[in-house]
């Protein structure tokens, strides 16, 4: 298995687990995936590629920012359920201060 195939299949790995949710793997599965990224660009073995290879390089490069789109995407969405939660847990608060105050009030007043 050569190096950039290596990186693709750790590419395909990554993509699984943000679909999934899994941002810890995926965090765990992007550096290793980097390293080897960095190591190819830092051996200069992208001007040996066939053009096949540098293809495939390519199409890992697009899906590198289809995967950042996602993973904005995803935090969005979770900061949009963390406020529903938050506002959800407020309300809730609310409720039982006024519901404790009406029976203080119905307990003293009668």
């Amino acid at each position: 298995m050569t190096q950039l195939d290596k990186i693709l299949e750790l590419t395909l790995q990554v993509e699984q687990a943000i679909e999934s949710g899994d941002w810890g793997i995926a965090n765990e599965i992007e550096s290793n995936r980097r390293q080897l990224l960095i190591g190819l660009f830092n051996d200069n073995a992208i001007q040996t590629m066939s053009p096949a290879d540098q293809a495939a390089l390519k199409n890992i490069l697009l899906r590198n920012e289809e995967s950042i789109r996602n993973v904005h995407a995803g935090r969005k969405e979770l900061a949009r359920h963390s406020s529903r939660i938050n506002n959800a847990s407020s309300a809730a608060r609310a409720y039982r201060s006024n519901a404790a105050q009406r029976h203080e009030r119905l307990v003293t007043s009668g």
